[in-house]
Parts: structure tokens; sequence; C-alpha cells
């Protein structure tokens, strides 16, 4: 969204009436200054909940705890020399390009929507809280490609919604067509973060995979949400907001 100019704006609002927008990629993903969305979507605090106005959140979904554990730690103790001269030196985008190469690509799409829910428990809950008021709808989720981190963000809200886990995984394989025209822009972005063509596409087992996981982990999508905070009672809020 940092590309769209003041009439892609435009359009937005007047297609979808936007109201807020979440954005859940991290500080290296997001560097552009002075956007023409800021101007219409102010960033604000998850903490500052505003009764009018258009706003947006930064969470940023790969937070601390992701980082340190699922990332710094699995690393050899070469790569994190590595990783450490170039954070040192304020070589962050190579420090993502050695982190996607070495941790996430051998990990594969799969693991990493595990590795969000045990790691992300504080992101997690941070951005779904944004969905308990009503003030804040309509509500755009965006990352980087749209389909992993808004692609685990979405599923937890349908399951709140109610929606069969069969019609999660469907809705979650439409990405890839949907995404079909803008393919080769998309590998080519993967490529420069050190990321393998796995990481462009959204086959429908790494839903299912997902899902299947958290049932077998945690009993259920929501004896995991309870886990990380959003209780029966702010799940029983955001249904009816998105159910009425």
């Amino acid at each position: 969204m940092d590309n769209m100019s003041h009439v892609d704006i435009g359009e937005l609002i007047a297609k979808h009436g936007t109201q807020t927008i979440i954005d859940l990629r991290s500080s290296i993903e997001s560097q552009a200054l002075d956007c023409p969305i800021d101007e219409q979507f102010p960033t604000r605090s998850t903490k500052e909940q505003l009764k009018t106005g258009r706003q947006k959140y930064r969470v940023d979904f790969t937070g601390w705890n992701f980082k340190w554990y699922c990332v710094f730690l699995e690393c050899s103790w070469y790569i994190k020399i590595v990783l450490c001269f170039l954070m040192l030196f304020g070589q962050k985008r190579r420090a993502t390009y050695v982190v996607g190469r070495n941790i996430l690509t051998p990990m594969g799409v799969p693991a990493l929507y595990k590795a969000f829910v045990t790691y992300c428990h504080t992101e997690i809950l941070e951005a779904l809280t944004i969905f308990l008021y009503p003030e804040n709808y309509p509500i755009h989720i965006h990352c980087t490609q749209g389909k992993d981190r808004t692609g685990v963000l979405v599923c937890f809200l349908m399951c709140i919604a109610g929606v069969p886990h069969d019609t999660i995984v469907r809705d979650y394989a439409l990405t890839q067509l949907g995404m079909a025209p803008l393919r080769d822009e998309m590998l080519e972005e993967t490529k420069r973060a050190g990321l393998s063509e796995e990481f462009v596409d959204s086959p429908p087992q790494n839903m299912r995979e997902f899902l299947d996981f958290l049932v077998e982990q945690y009993g259920s999508v929501e004896a995991y949400l309870n886990l990380v905070g959003f209780n029966q009672e702010k799940r029983n809020r955001v249904r009816q907001i998105i159910c009425e």
C-alpha cells in the first residue's frame, strides 16, 4: 500500500469505505516515508482507539519472541555471527536475506504458520483486539504478500465467525488465483528476501495443515485463542460485529 497514489487511496475508500488499516509488516519491510496512504490513514498505537477518523495500526506480527526463539536461536554459530555483524552495521535488508535463505526457506511455509502461533501470542492478540471496536470497521488487513501473516489472522477471524474449516481452506487457496497476475513480481520479491518459490504459492494443504495443527496441539482453535488472551467474551463481541 506504500505505493498507492492519492487516486488509488480515494478509490479504496470509495469502494470499501475502509476505516482502519492493519499493517502486519516489520519495520524493515515498511520503511517508506511520507506515503500518500499515511495522510489519509495516520499511524496510531493499538492502545489508542479512536472514536472517529481513519487510522492505521502497525502490528509487527513476527515480533521479538519470534525473532529470538524461532530465528536467532535456530541459527548456527556462523549465521549468528553474520547476523550480529550485519545488524551492527545497519545492514538490515542483508540480514533479512540471510534469515530467509538459511532459516525460513528450509523451514517451509507450513512450519512457518505453526511457528507464528507458537511464538506470536502477543502480536495475534494485539491484532485481534482491533476488531473488538465497531468504529474501526471496515478493516483492511495486509502484510507483504497478503497470504501468510494476513492469512493466519483472517483464519482466526473466520473461525470466530463460525466458518467451517473446509471453507477456510478453500478461501485460502483462492489467494493463488487472485495473485496470479502478480506472481512474477512476487517471485522476484521473495528471491530478494532469500525465500524459495514455495513462499509465493498458497496451496490448500498449507491451511489444512495449519488448522489440523491447532486442533492437535491445543485441542481447538477456540482453546488456542483462550491461551493467547482472546477469550469467549471477546470472540462473541467480534462475531456479533462481523456476522450482523
